[in-house]
């Protein structure tokens, strides 16, 4: 009978470490698979570090994006200086667009002649996707002025849509620039 104690206890011992091992095995692979779909299907915000202005020099420095947004390129020392001055104003919000582990973009808003506006920029490689308009929905969360104006250029109906999307409305239109507004009332009702 000791004998057979002894065994079923051993076998139990393994059984429980083989069982423990199996679990831990699925949990890594599990996790696994969550970083995975983290990473293939969502959109985020953090704050712009200084290892992803070479990347949005690269993202701006494209003539079809600079042909889209109807705004020139700037060359490496002024986008670094732009960018300091951007990082140094504690008036304005700056945020990195990350998608599937890439920087995909950013979204700042600043003060504007009397008013406060949004604007962002995305890699040509990450238009199409929704990442914008998930990325101004997650922005407005962080930025919470109200009024706060977007403007884009006619031709631009990707941008537009985004703006639309999160609740803008046209309110003007001048010379190529078409004024888009969120105010009070339409974020509260969003």
């Amino acid at each position: 009978m000791e004998a057979l104690c002894i065994y079923f206890s051993a076998t139990v011992k393994v059984r429980r470490d083989e069982i423990n091992r199996i679990d831990t095995e699925l949990v890594s692979r599990r996790l696994a698979m969550t970083e995975i779909l983290f990473m293939e299907n969502n959109v985020f915000l953090r704050d712009v570090i200084d290892d992803d202005l070479p990347i949005f020099f690269e993202q701006q420095n494209d003539p079809i994006a600079n042909e889209m947004a109807a705004f020139p390129a700037r060359d490496r020392g002024a986008f670094m200086a732009h960018w300091h001055r951007v990082k140094e104003n504690v008036k304005n919000l700056h945020k990195t667009i990350v998608y599937s582990g890439q920087v995909a973009g950013n979204m700042v808003s600043f003060d504007m002649e009397g008013h406060r506006e949004v604007g962002y920029w995305l890699g040509r490689e990450f238009w199409g996707k929704g990442i914008a308009s998930k990325a101004l929905a997650e922005f407005l969360s962080y930025e919470t002025t109200r009024p706060l104006y977007g403007v884009v250029v006619k031709h631009n109906v990707g941008s537009r849509r985004v703006l639309e999307k999160c609740g803008f409305q046209v309110v003007r239109e001048e010379g190529d620039e078409i004024f888009l507004l969120l105010d009070l009332r339409k974020s509260l009702l969003r």
